[in-house]
């Protein structure tokens, strides 16, 4: 009886890192499907937009049109990952410049990320796009709705702001440091 007992303390013992991680990552998806909820009811209830939700990956997708750049529309996504979430807004700019890009595009999108206090600018010239990034980290409690409400009107709001000077410089009718002092100016 001894050595069944042995036996059976033992192999407790080897699986206890095994159950810590276990219920570590059941506490972290909880904690993850929480920050989802919260962003889907203010999408939803709030603002009103549309969404695909990916459960699989934790993703919400959703779009904006922008009225101050004629025809131009930008998609957003929610990645939720444990205690952490980004926003995304992919921008395309429809001109893929291959692994050369623009360098006055290089430097604009330099100078307006040197004035962010949130977020920055990402540049993928391969795709033809720029991508707005801004993440953040929930230490003790999920964001609240109000939380989320200024987060994504923070992303939103850097596109409206920077994406007319963006136009500027690609289409040559302005310097970089013109268009970001323009942009910050406003």
């Amino acid at each position: 009886m001894d050595d069944i007992v042995r036996s059976a303390i033992d192999n407790v013992i080897d699986n206890i890192p095994n159950i810590v991680n276990s219920v570590f990552e059941n506490e972290k998806n909880k904690f993850s499907l929480r920050i989802l909820e919260t962003f889907k009811e203010v999408l939803d209830d709030d603002m009103g937009y549309a969404y695909i939700y990916d459960k699989n990956k934790n993703i919400i997708r959703y779009e904006i049109s922008y009225s101050d750049v004629i025809g131009y529309q930008s998609a957003f996504y929610i990645e939720v990952y444990g205690n952490e979430f980004s926003i995304t807004a992919d921008m395309p700019i429809g001109c893929r410049g291959g692994n050369s890009p623009d360098p006055a595009v290089v430097e604009f999108l330099c100078r307006a990320n040197y004035g962010m206090t949130h977020g920055y600018f990402d540049l993928e010239p391969k795709a033809g796009q720029i991508k707005y990034r801004i993440k953040y980290k929930c230490d003790d409690a999920p964001p609240t709705a109000e939380d989320i409400r200024i987060y994504l009107d923070t992303a939103s709001s850097m596109i409206s702001r920077y994406f007319p000077g963006l136009f500027d410089v690609l289409f040559r009718h302005s310097d970089p440091k013109k268009a970001v002092e323009k942009c910050e100016s406003d």
